[in-house]
């Protein structure tokens, strides 16, 4: 790298790169797959006059087609997934929500629910049937003396970090800013305040969700139990989620940042960061990744410590003192100017992820990583972030609660022609790793099969497909990284 970038230049030029560079990354993104309940229509083979007396008792609009701005509408953030839904309703309210899940029910249309659309398996939208959007319901209510804040599905990052920044106060969200807030909590989500607060799902109190059969419950620690264990990390399996109530925390200032290093010390720095990270405290969240910038590529660990900042300051010295970083960008700051510096990269570019959680960073992991990276494309990622402290002390239907490491691998193409070239340095990259992998964050799943989708969610895999077959046996949702429902 020929010059010196602040934080900011960095994240700005990994997202030119087609990279959205972050401790966090693509792990905001929301889990939806496939599943076997038969669809018997299209929305085109409906009796038209029954579509009409459906779309005159919904308050929010409906896009159809023939709609100006349907293209638009029916784009998701993976622009590998390229779809196109017979009706598109933009929900006003839960009561849309469950009309459209009673319409869609009696005529037997496949759903796609939407919240940001970001998920990487394009499962915001569906051929021929349904999406139900829920992005303009962006209901935002914080309580500052009880440390609560009540948020609607088609808030996003930003919005909910902003709101209860007000107050001083935050919960775990993604890095991301407009990553939506929905599918990221349920399919568990990380954060830059995981190691102190733990998961998103982890911070969830309640949640008012629209049933396969059209009824709205609640779910919470005393009512509909067994549900509200599903929805803190089962995804989008078990219902449409209206309302999440979140628990929040006093989060002002924080130390964060990230140091850069140049290819030719990743090794030794990874080696050293893999031994740190065993007595980091629970303030501090970090995560390493290597990013292909179009100087070449280098090595970022990126930081968020909360809590008193001298601490912070000792914890982060012996990191901070290793090896000769190209940049050491951390510093205080107010913790919504580090959400904002956060990668938001645009809508509609085609990419490919794979990834693994891994227990340590060892000798053949580093080199399969550093080797990578050195012949990997421009707007090509492997990032991962540190999973400890309060991340691994939940009691959830998230799985993956063992100190480690969440890693991603990453790329994108401008052209059709770079599709081949792109997808196979992914997969080669993941399947040099495979053997060391120990599950996967189901939030990171592209299309991968249902093998994936059951070793996404290991030991806990059987209890969700016995409350699956509980609260939806027909598979109503399914265009979501599926879990069956029990015969």
């Amino acid at each position: 790298m020929e010059h010196p970038i602040d934080r900011r230049e960095f994240v700005k030029r990994s997202a030119a790169a087609g990279a959205g560079f972050s401790l966090v990354g693509l792990a905001g993104c929301e889990a939806r797959g496939g599943g076997s309940h038969a669809v018997l229509r299209s929305v085109e083979e409906i009796d038209p006059a029954s579509v009409a007396r459906f779309t005159a008792s919904l308050a929010g609009p409906v896009i159809r087609p023939a709609s100006e701005g349907y293209d638009a509408a029916r784009r998701v953030w993976n622009g590998k997934y390229d779809r196109t839904p017979g009706i598109i309703v933009r929900c006003a309210d839960a009561t849309d929500v469950a009309r459209c899940v009673d319409f869609a029910r009696d005529w037997r249309l496949l759903v796609a629910v939407r919240g940001g659309g970001h998920g990487q398996a394009g499962h915001g939208t569906c051929d021929g049937g349904m999406v139900i959007d829920l992005s303009r319901m962006k209901g935002l209510e914080v309580d500052p003396e009880q440390r609560v804040a009540r948020v609607q599905p088609g808030v996003r990052s930003m919005e909910m970090d902003v709101a209860t920044q007000q107050h001083g106060l935050a919960t775990v969200m993604p890095v991301c800013p407009g990553v939506g807030i929905g599918g990221f909590t349920l399919g568990g989500g990380y954060g830059m305040l995981a190691g102190k607060f733990g998961l998103s799902c982890d911070n969830l109190l309640s949640a008012e969700v629209v049933l396969a059969d059209g009824t709205t419950v609640v779910a919470d620690e005393e009512t509909n139990p067994d549900l509200f264990w599903a929805l803190r990390g089962g995804g989008g399996n078990f219902g449409a989620v209206t309302s999440f109530r979140y628990r929040v925390h006093p989060v002002s200032e924080v130390l964060g940042g990230a140091l850069i290093y140049d290819l030719a010390q990743a090794s030794d720095v990874l080696a050293f960061y893999d031994e740190l990270a065993a007595s980091m405290p629970d303030e501090l969240t970090s995560g390493p990744g290597f990013v292909a910038l179009p100087d070449g590529p280098v090595l970022a660990i990126e930081v968020c410590y909360t809590g008193d900042l001298a601490a912070g300051e000792a914890a982060l010295a012996p990191l901070r003192s290793f090896g000769r970083p190209l940049q050491d960008l951390i510093r205080p700051m107010p913790y919504l100017e580090l959400k904002a510096q956060g990668p938001n990269p645009p809508p509609g570019t085609p990419s490919e992820m794979r990834g693994g959680f891994l227990p340590e960073l060892n000798e053949e992991v580093i080199a399969a990583l550093t080797g990578a990276m050195a012949e990997a494309p421009l707007g090509s990622i492997a990032s991962m972030l540190h999973l400890h402290g309060a991340t691994t002390r939940g009691h959830t239907a998230f799985p993956l609660r063992d100190p480690g490491f969440d890693l991603f691998v990453s790329s994108e193409w401008q052209e059709s022609g770079q599709a081949e070239a792109t997808i196979g340095w992914v997969r080669g990259v993941w399947d040099v790793l495979a053997p060391h992998f120990r599950g996967v964050y189901v939030n990171a799943l592209d299309a991968e099969g249902p093998e994936r989708v059951r070793t996404a969610y290991g030991d806990q895999f059987a209890r969700l497909v016995e409350l699956k077959g509980r609260y939806d046996p027909d598979n109503f949702f399914q265009v979501n990284q599926n879990i069956p429902p029990a015969a």
